[in-house]
């Protein structure tokens, strides 16, 4: 098993050492201040007949970078696997992007508020228009959007009245949007 091992960490090899034992080889590796010790102790006591263990371990410390090498086997095992995981998570993502941005119920909702505050906005039909984004839009806006952010602290400023109600309804819209996209 010793030399079986360190031939597979030597050459990469993940067909003598499969995954499992990579994974607790690689837990049992000495740190690069144990390698010296053990270097200097098995230098110290050459005569010593050692436990099938300990000579496990005293091997282990002889491969050049074996911590590295077990480290590259085992990325190099798991990696198609993370990456499926990976490509399966950002479709998800990218499903639930797109269902928001194609949902009615969304539409409708936003309209609705829309609406609202167009009429909490002012007295005059020129004062009451707000202006609004299409959800094919959804995808472009982000918190950092300058204008976006604009529009509301200018909201905010000019209508105390919307500045008490907007935290509410910006709560109560990522309720509705968490909602939508667990849906699914």
């Amino acid at each position: 098993m010793v030399t079986t091992a360190w031939f597979s960490v030597g050459r990469l090899d993940m067909t003598v050492l499969p995954l499992e034992r990579a994974s607790l080889v690689l837990e049992a590796v000495p740190s690069a201040a144990d390698v010296e010790r053990i270097r200097r102790f098995t230098a110290a006591h050459p005569n010593v007949q050692w436990t099938e263990a300990e000579q496990f371990v005293i091997d282990l410390a002889g491969i050049e970078r074996a911590e590295e090498k077990l480290t590259v086997m085992v990325h190099t095992a798991t990696f198609d696997d993370t990456m499926n995981t990976i490509n399966e998570q950002l479709d998800a993502y990218a499903n639930a992007a797109k269902l928001v941005q194609e949902s009615e119920q969304l539409r409708l909702i936003l309209q609705t508020i829309l609406a609202l505050l167009n009429h909490l906005n002012g007295s005059t039909m020129a004062e009451k228009v707000v202006g609004g984004f299409c959800t094919s839009q959804l995808a472009e806006l982000d918190e950092g959007n300058q204008r976006v952010q604009l529009e509301l602290e200018q909201l905010d400023f000019e209508h105390p009245v919307l500045a008490v109600r907007l935290g509410e309804m910006r709560r109560r819209l990522e309720e509705m949007a968490d909602k939508l996209v667990r849906v699914k």
